[in-house]
């Protein structure tokens, strides 16, 4: 029996890892409108894919936290060899408690479906979890290791998608969503200087020189970041497009994207380029990337790596609360 897809949410998911590939291949590249795009993208596309991944959390699985925890060892040992042999870093250590760089995603991705039963008894966690994601930064103990940083401050938005149903989506008018992304733009590029640490939300706000006001900036994110989520959502189509078929792989252009674009950086291809065109050139070529990373071929290879125990047919679910 051929599952049903979801086309909305097909949509979504390749345009936001286009986005996350996009935001990763930008770093290096030179120019202000770059970089005030840039911040715009992380103000949004990482909380929404958590929320998304709340979403479809709904009935997990003992499998599928397992294979959580398999695609994280193997993609953290394949950087780790990929860093430290074909890009002679000295620095890189086979561990893992540090994730190498986009995996901190696939190791938050565990803790939090691994949580989810016990956090799913609490009343108002969704509420408890925003403070929690505030109070974090005061403390120097949430920090790159385990990923405890981000897994703190990006649940309020896994617990928002758990908990979501899909006809609670608010249809801004698109013309609407539109204006409000470039207020945002125009925000960002002219009057508020966000830190892009706290837009990655790994360290505390003492390391980014914010004091006891960095509580506010995050709450004031959050804030921002739920607008931009709801503006986001209303320019996504609901039907099938030519696309859909593409945002049911993005795990693979994830897992994979990270590869070329550290060869890319460590060939300086992002500080070479300068002009309009060349940007322009720089970013169909992302595209085009996200494409081949997400087609049938490169699907039927990722899913005899991270899907190895497909033979088994445990179908045993956890069940949680409502």
């Amino acid at each position: 029996m051929i599952e049903k897809r979801d086309h909305f949410f097909d949509n979504t998911k390749f345009i936001l890892i286009f986005l996350v590939v996009l935001g990763h291949a930008f770093e290096g590249v030179n120019g202000s409108t770059i970089g005030t795009i840039y911040r715009l993208i992380y103000l949004f596309h990482m909380p929404c894919f958590v929320f998304i991944l709340g979403y479809f959390c709904k009935n997990i699985s003992a499998r599928r936290v397992v294979q959580s925890v398999w695609i994280y060892l193997v993609f953290q040992t394949l950087y780790f060899m990929f860093t430290a042999f074909f890009l002679h870093d000295p620095n890189v250590k086979l561990q893992y408690i540090w994730p190498i760089w986009i995996l901190w995603f696939s190791l938050a991705t565990v803790a939090w479906q691994v949580a989810l039963p016990i956090i799913c008894i609490i009343p108002y966690r969704v509420i408890l979890a925003f403070i929690a994601g505030i109070a974090a930064g005061y403390f120097s103990i949430f920090s790159y290791g385990l990923s405890a940083s981000r897994v703190v401050v990006f649940l309020p938005f896994f617990l928002l998608g758990y908990s979501f149903k899909k006809n609670w989506i608010i249809r801004i008018p698109p013309a609407v969503a539109i204006l409000i992304f470039i207020s945002a733009y125009i925000a960002l590029k002219f009057f508020i200087n966000i830190p892009v640490g706290l837009l990655y939300g790994s360290c505390s706000y003492a390391a980014l020189g914010l004091g006891s006001f960095g509580g506010v900036d995050r709450a004031l994110l959050y804030v921002s970041s739920i607008v931009l989520i709801a503006c986001f959502f209303s320019l996504i189509p609901k039907k099938e497009t030519w696309f859909s078929r593409f945002g049911a792989r993005t795990l693979n252009v994830y897992l994979l994207h990270g590869f070329i674009i550290l060869h890319v950086k460590h060939m300086g291809l992002p500080q070479a380029i300068n002009t309009t065109l060349e940007r322009l050139a720089y970013i169909a070529g992302i595209f085009g990337l996200v494409l081949v990373l997400s087609s049938g071929p490169v699907a039927c290879l990722m899913n005899k790596i991270t899907n190895p125990m497909s033979v088994f047919k445990n179908k045993a679910k956890w069940q949680l609360p409502k």
